[in-house]
């Protein structure tokens, strides 16, 4: 929405829309030389398979309904070749959009160190489902230090446990290829801790799956967590896949949320969520409910100029 409001200032930007019965994820309503125009966007976010011809035709015909001026497809996953030949004939743009890294800042050098990533975690239940972590790697940082597996003789942290088992790898001679780890308890522990959403369970094994990569090492501490760095150095690519335009825009472009009281939101340039407790006078009061960062879970109460 902000980019769109960038390219057309004064346009009418709207969210899950219904015009004549139709629903549109986005719309955008503008005026030129005494003409009304109203674009008209879909938004796929699949992550198995491709947007369909299908698809396309079905966006026409609601398109049409409406009398759209233009159509547009916006994806993650991209689009089959049956779909693009419809849009080429039908002038409804298909763009694609992909997370790119940006240039490096100036604090990132070009020298390099060993970095294992962990990941796809998984405690084994007793009589239930995995407990599988989650794969947002500051989260899984947090629940890696904060669940306490409690054994009859010993306890320790996830993150503890991982540290033991992946000792021997931490050498820079290693492969750089990818490997797992498991350890299996002679009898049933306890995992507990603020990590565990559903309480406490019964694990009889945990697992882990582990690769080796060269990091880029920082000349300062920028207190923030690396991972949290690197998500705000992201960029977007999109590229128009029927006329082959394509262009990139970063995170000061990404917002324009307009805040209201009672609701959720999430900073994708961060990760982190917020909840909006009140708007007066132009203030509003915010709650950072979620910021994970060196494996530790962030809280806080902002108070923000929504003008700003």
């Amino acid at each position: 929405m902000a980019l769109i409001r960038a390219e057309h200032h004064g346009a009418v930007v709207k969210w899950n829309d219904e015009i004549a019965g139709r629903q549109f994820d986005v719309t955008v309503r503008f005026d030129a030389a005494r003409y009304h125009y109203l674009v008209v966007i879909e938004c796929k976010n699949y992550t198995t398979r491709a947007v369909t011809a299908e698809e396309v035709d079905a966006l026409v015909t609601k398109a049409r309904d409406v009398n759209a001026n233009k159509a547009i497809i916006v994806s993650t996953s991209g689009f089959q070749r049956g779909a693009v030949e419809v849009a080429r004939r039908q002038g409804i743009d298909l763009v694609t959009v992909a997370e790119e890294e940006a240039a490096s800042p100036a604090y990132i050098t070009d020298q390099t160190t060993p970095v294992l990533y962990i990941g796809n975690v998984r405690l084994d239940v007793l009589g239930g489902d995995p407990l599988v972590f989650s794969d947002d790697p500051p989260h899984q940082h947090y629940q890696m230090r904060h669940t306490l597996l409690r054994g009859r003789d010993e306890s320790m942290t996830v993150e503890r446990l991982a540290d033991i088992l992946t000792r021997e790898d931490r050498v820079p001679s290693l492969k750089r290829t990818a490997f797992s780890k498991e350890w299996v308890f002679p009898e049933p522990v306890l995992a507990t801790g603020e990590a565990l959403e559903h309480g406490d369970v019964r694990v009889t094994r945990v697992s882990f799956d582990c690769e080796v990569h060269d990091a880029r090492i920082m000349d300062r501490d920028c207190h923030l967590d690396p991972h949290v760095l690197a998500r705000m150095s992201l960029v977007y690519r999109l590229r128009n896949v029927v006329t082959g335009e394509d262009w990139t825009f970063d995170g000061a472009l990404r917002f324009d949320t307009v805040l209201r009281p009672g609701h959720f939101y999430v900073q994708p340039g961060n990760g982190f969520s917020y909840y909006c407790h009140a708007v007066d006078q132009g203030q509003a009061t915010i709650f950072l409910v979620e910021s994970y960062q060196h494996g530790n879970l962030l809280r806080a109460q902002l108070r923000q100029s929504v003008d700003e």
